[in-house]
């Protein structure tokens, strides 16, 4: 199962792995959608296979984060700069903080080690201050 970040390269690994294509309800909703295979829409938050996914929203309606076993997958949520971290740029900024916030609640509450952003990996125990003060 791909729980999708990037439809391009989720359409690769179907390909490859004969995997499942699941796309927040409200991101299936964009004209793109439509060059893509998608197996199953889902909305709001949901947990399978021992994967917890949770809407957040921001940058496009859909946008959701995903936790599996100890990692965090935060996807483009976050952007790693030379000197911190900075929200993605592209959403609404008073919804992105807001969101924020509610992920700050759940991870809190979890035994997380690691977390995957589009582009770096990072300790958990020295992101979450990080992201919090943002």
């Amino acid at each position: 199962m791909i729980l999708n970040c990037f439809l391009d390269a989720s359409n690769q690994y179907w390909r490859f792995w004969n995997a499942k294509i699941w796309l927040h309800e409200q991101d299936a909703k964009h004209r793109l959608v439509t060059l893509f295979d998608i197996d199953q829409r889902v909305d709001g938050d949901f947990s399978h296979r021992g994967i917890e996914a949770y809407h957040i929203g921001g940058h496009t309606p859909g946008f959701t984060v995903y936790i599996y076993q100890d990692v965090l997958f935060i996807c483009d949520f976050l952007f790693l700069t030379a000197s911190s971290m900075q929200f993605n740029p592209y959403g609404p900024d008073s919804e992105t903080r807001k969101q924020a916030q509610r992920i700050y609640q759940f991870v809190a509450t979890k035994s997380l080690k690691t977390v995957c952003g589009y582009n770096y990996i990072a300790n958990f125990i020295d992101w979450l201050p990080e992201m919090h003060t943002r």
